[in-house]
């Protein structure tokens, strides 16, 4: 009996078997429901990061393709896109390295040679790409926007502003509404010295994104700029929402009060700011010009004085100054203010000049030297600096260029740059480079 009972107990070879057909049927199932959970995992983040892309979110963008190349790293797609991703953030490196990995993934060589060329477009090496780049948009390419955008960005970086703004309609006339277009057209147009143009595109732009601080606040100062303190003061009290520390804001809001003739508050704003930060030529030049307009002129000089010495070209606090100096009894002083003021208006109109010859000739670096000179000279270094660069793009050897770099260098205490860039500057460096 006790044998009966085991030999019923025991597995037959048959049912053995069946358990293990079994077991490996549900390990596929599981490993196949691993594999399609990867997939829909991957789908997901690759459709995530072309709605970033959409809302040119290149970081979001970035992390997603990140987690969609981790599920499926055999993916062309992905890699490809993740270069596209990397090109428009500016990584350059990263852009290259997803190109190799989607080459490798046999990608299509009409799509690399787009990318690269894009790459080279946007990083200001237009020479050998441009003219390609522009036939395919006459073609209504299907990334004709996108090849627009890298041109954009290769004219601003180059300075070619005619071309820039080109570039810039076609966009618009396909995106009417792109904000990235539309800022750098309210750029262009301001270089340009067009006004109104340019108000018109911040405009939009700040209508159409109003989280955009950074937009808002330069919007304004044009605002401003054009005597337009109601509207830039609706603008600025956001921003003050926003920023109530932010000292370009209070400054701006102030200017806004004393346009409107609210006076007090104007003075309430820039006390407070200038406990602050009590070296600012801004705050200390208004502050002054309150002063001044209040009939308060002997309160008022120490502040101007102290604004020019910090800001010796900034025009209107010159101007500021020569005339409470005028009221102050000092017409000496006052009149080496008004010559100051000639020399910053001649400054003005030459850049005027300089910028209508370059539409005529925008591979010309003598004029794009004598550009960044004269904004040097202004106290705008950043905007100096970029056009000399712009000069060294064009001629990249070319000495005024490189000696006014030197100078600029050694002034900063930088003698290593300037060492480098007198040394560019020495009519023997060409004879070597060839």
């Amino acid at each position: 009996m006790i044998g009966f009972l085991s030999e019923r107990l025991r597995p037959s070879r048959q049912y053995a078997l069946g358990g293990t057909v079994i077991l490996v049927l549900l390990a596929g199932i599981g490993l196949g429901a691993t594999a399609i959970g990867r997939y829909v995992w991957a789908e997901h983040c690759f459709g995530a990061a072309e709605r970033a892309l959409e809302r040119k979110d290149f970081a979001a963008a970035g992390d997603y393709l990140t987690r969609c190349l981790a599920a499926r790293p055999e993916s062309a797609d992905a890699h490809f896109l993740a270069a596209r991703t990397a090109r428009r953030a500016l990584n350059y490196e990263e852009a290259e390295r997803q190109l190799r990995e989607y080459q490798k993934r046999d990608g299509a060589a009409e799509l690399l040679q787009l990318e690269r060329a894009l790459a080279a477009a946007q990083h200001g090496n237009l020479d050998h790409v441009e003219a390609p780049l522009l036939a395919l948009v006459q073609q209504d390419h299907a990334d004709a926007v996108l090849i627009l955008e890298a041109l954009s960005r290769g004219y601003l970086r180059s300075l070619r502003l005619e071309d820039a703004d080109t570039s810039l309609r076609l966009w618009l006339e396909r995106r009417p509404d792109d904000v990235q277009a539309l800022l750098w057209r309210g750029e262009v147009q301001e270089r340009m010295l067009h006004k109104e143009e340019a108000l018109a595109a911040y405009r939009r732009a700040v209508e159409l994104s109003p989280e955009q601080d950074d937009a808002r606040l330069h919007f304004a100062e044009l605002l401003l700029r054009a005597r337009q303190p109601k509207e830039a003061a609706r603008h600025l009290d956001v921003l003050r929402q926003r920023q109530p520390e932010n000292t370009a804001v209070l400054l701006d809001l102030a200017r806004c009060r004393r346009l409107q003739g609210e006076a007090e508050e104007a003075r309430r704003l820039l006390d407070g700011a200038l406990a602050a930060d009590p070296e600012n030529a801004g705050l200390l030049g208004e502050r002054g010009l309150l002063d001044l307009e209040s009939g308060r002129a002997k309160e008022a000089e120490p502040l101007l004085r102290k604004a020019v010495a910090l800001a010796p070209y900034d025009r209107e606090t010159v101007y500021t100054l020569s005339r409470c100096l005028q009221l102050c009894g000092k017409a000496a002083e006052a009149e080496a203010c008004v010559k100051k003021l000639e020399e910053i208006d001649a400054q003005l109109a030459r850049l005027d000049v300089i910028l209508g010859k370059m539409s005529a000739a925008p591979y010309d670096a003598g004029l794009r030297h004598e550009a960044g000179m004269i904004f040097l000279q202004s106290g705008q270094a950043k905007e100096g600096l970029r056009w000399l660069h712009s000069a060294l793009q064009i001629d990249p050897l070319h000495p005024p260029t490189h000696r006014a770099l030197a100078d600029y260098f050694d002034k900063l205490g930088d003698h290593s740059q300037a060492s480098w860039h007198r040394h560019l500057a020495a009519p023997s460096t060409g004879a070597m480079g060839n």
